[in-house]
């Protein structure tokens, strides 16, 4: 059929003619590249996603080591810290060794340890002043005085306010600086070579190869300790060696300040355990003379497997540490 010269057959004839050229050609078309690019955009966002994931885990898992280091942080700064240090953050007497080795020496937060300010200021003085000599010997300067006990609380009140202030240069007397640093060392919460040690360092004292034991006991000792002790020896045996009959002395001065065993409630030299330390106190002397005498190669180096350790710490925010080349 038809209108006005216009045939519906012819028309649609020719539309299903166009239908099947349009079908040829599609059937033509290479199809391959267009699915190997949908391949390769498939491939493309499963790696990508796998990517973020890796990331993302390994974000999670560097926010939750700084949380646990943050958190192992935080409980070694609370245990250095005792009653008095809360109260008086100026304090240098009755201090943790480690609350003090851990400022420098301006008194900021250090994340190194240092021979503590205090310590420093008080040998560096007795060792200036030259006090021992045939005429002094090491017995007179360390004997107890009730003489020298308001210069001691003067200077131990002036230094827990502000060690800034305080020019020991100005002492006339050795004794009261010695005496002053006696008390610090007596005051500390533990002695230095640590109460965990006690028994190390006696059986090390009683082997047949003291010096090569003691080496290895020093040096599983905290860094703090260890540079406390070695600069504290240093003042001992220069003493020692200036006045050779004064070892006895200088071990039962300073013994039990070195090494003591924990006896009593703090393991401290005073009330229920001082009957306890003075059993005690011989095997100490006579452990602290072998520790005063070979006290050069006992605190030669400290361990550098020990101060790597203490690095990987400090390096991950886990607090202070020591020199890679401690010594």
């Amino acid at each position: 059929s038809g209108f006005g010269g216009f045939s519906f057959s012819s028309f649609t004839s020719k539309l299903q003619e166009a239908g099947e050229k349009v079908k040829a050609r599609v059937n033509e078309i290479d199809t391959t590249k267009i699915k190997e690019n949908l391949a390769k955009a498939r491939d493309s966002a499963s790696e990508t996603i796998a990517a973020g994931r890796v990331v993302a885990e390994a974000h999670l898992q560097e926010t939750t080591q700084q949380a646990r280091q943050l958190a192992d942080r935080q409980t070694k700064h609370l245990s250095k810290v005792n009653t008095k240090s809360l109260l008086n953050s100026n304090a240098n007497f009755g201090v943790p060794l480690e609350s003090l080795a851990y400022r420098d020496h301006s008194g900021a937060v250090s994340e190194e340890a240092n021979v503590p300010k205090a310590l420093e200021m008080m040998i560096s003085y007795l060792e200036s002043s030259g006090p021992v000599t045939s005429a002094a010997p090491v017995s007179s300067l360390f004997s107890v005085t009730s003489a020298a006990a308001p210069g001691v609380a003067a200077l131990v009140k002036a230094m827990d306010t502000n060690i800034a202030s305080v020019n020991l240069s100005l002492q006339t007397e050795p004794s009261v600086v010695a005496a002053l640093l006696r008390q610090w060392l007596v005051d500390l919460p533990e002695p230095l070579l640590t109460f965990g040690l006690y028994a190390s360092f006696v059986a090390a004292f009683r082997s047949e190869n003291t010096k090569d034991s003691m080496i290895e006991i020093a040096g599983q000792m905290p860094y703090a300790n260890w540079i406390a002790t070695k600069r504290l020896l240093t003042l001992l045996k220069t003493l020692h060696s200036t006045d050779p009959a004064g070892l006895h002395a200088l071990a039962l001065s300073f013994g039990p300040a070195l090494l003591r065993p924990r006896k009593g409630l703090g393991g401290g030299v005073g009330g229920g355990s001082l009957r306890g330390l003075l059993e005690d106190l011989p095997l100490i002397c006579d452990v602290s003379e072998s520790i005063i005498t070979h006290s050069a190669q006992i605190f030669e180096k400290y361990p550098e497997e020990e101060a790597a350790k203490i690095w990987e710490g400090v390096e991950g925010g886990g607090g202070g540490g020591a020199p890679a080349s401690a010594a």
